[in-house]
């Protein structure tokens, strides 16, 4: 690639002149020819394919507006924007279609990766909500998750970020389809609360990445439930990881799939996968209000002023960014 368009008089090095617009013209299609084409009928790769026309006019508009979604004055609109998505997107999840939208807490965020990382923070916030300033004590505080043998990569990555630990991510085994195996999950739970851990997450899986299956999200969470008072009255926070296959909630016919998902704590979807929205695109919600703010808040005066109009409206402070 790099001989191609040295070849073409735009090399990809930084070089101390500039270049005039019949180079860039030059590069720009020697960009164009040397990508792959991803809005091809041919192209079905990494579970994304295509682009929606209408929302590819969303994304021209959003770079021309180049807005911040931090403070309600900098994204008046957009901040709206986002909120009614968040509801409407909730209320699929939770199949609510009452007059008043259910109670549910969100964000749009980089990829289902940072969804499940959101997810796990949450859940260790309301496990243990002094972590968030002294810190993880294994030695007083041995908290425990949990997802299938079949989930995303990202579960472990997010326990690696979180300070969780890999070791304390537990893997539980699937069966022959691919999706959690409620009963081994039991067993792994009853393990390790028999060994003095505290267990506080369980991590599903709507859609896994190689086999597509959706875990039995009724029966995982029932299977939870029944460790409350064991755990000390604590509940297992459950995640539904729907980044590929969320989608189902919207299909008549495949909405079965997501049975029991409305009874989990929070889910994660991604539009880009099947709903052709331009990467990237990734909704996480929870039913638990307000647990962003508890979870995440810095309270940056500077930025977040509690005395400005509009202050309730700031999305900024729920993320663990600044600038979305």
């Amino acid at each position: 690639l790099r001989s191609t368009f040295a070849a073409a008089g735009v090399p990809l090095e930084f070089e101390s002149s500039g270049w005039s617009p019949t180079q860039l013209r030059q590069a720009v299609s020697l960009v164009l020819d040397t990508s792959a084409k991803t809005s091809s009928p041919l192209f079905l790769n990494q579970l994304y394919a295509g682009v929606d026309p209408i929302a590819l006019a969303g994304e021209w508009m959003s770079a021309t507006l180049n807005s911040n979604v931090h403070t309600f004055e900098v994204s008046p609109t957009l901040t709206e924007i986002e909120k009614s998505c968040l509801e409407k997107i909730a209320r699929c999840w939770l199949n609510d279609d009452g007059e008043e939208a259910p109670a549910h807490d969100g964000l749009f965020v980089p990829g289902g990766s940072i969804s499940n990382l959101y997810s796990l923070l949450l859940a260790r916030d309301r496990m243990d909500p002094t972590i968030r300033q002294k810190g993880m004590d294994r030695s007083t505080n041995p908290l425990v998750a949990f997802c299938s043998d079949s989930a995303h990569y990202s579960y472990k990555k997010s326990a690696i970020v979180t300070g969780l630990g890999e070791d304390n991510l537990i893997e539980v085994q699937s069966d022959a389809n691919g999706a959690m195996d409620p009963a081994a999950l039991r067993e792994a739970i009853a393990k390790s609360l028999k060994e003095g851990k505290r267990p506080f997450y369980v991590g599903t899986t709507a859609g896994t990445t190689v086999l597509g299956a959706f875990d039995p999200f009724d029966e995982i969470v029932s299977v939870c439930n029944e460790f409350t008072e064991l755990n000390g009255g604590k509940k297992l926070w459950v995640h539904v990881d729907g980044a590929w296959g969320g989608g189902a909630m919207l299909s008549p016919t495949q909405k079965h799939l997501m049975a029991g998902a409305e009874r989990a704590d929070s889910f994660c979807w991604n539009p880009h996968k099947m709903l052709g929205i331009p990467l990237q695109c990734s909704a996480f919600v929870t039913r638990h209000q307000g647990s962003l703010q508890k979870a995440n808040s810095a309270f940056a005066e500077y930025l977040f002023q509690p005395d400005k109009n509009n202050a309730g409206a700031d999305l900024g402070d729920r993320t663990i960014q600044c600038g979305r």
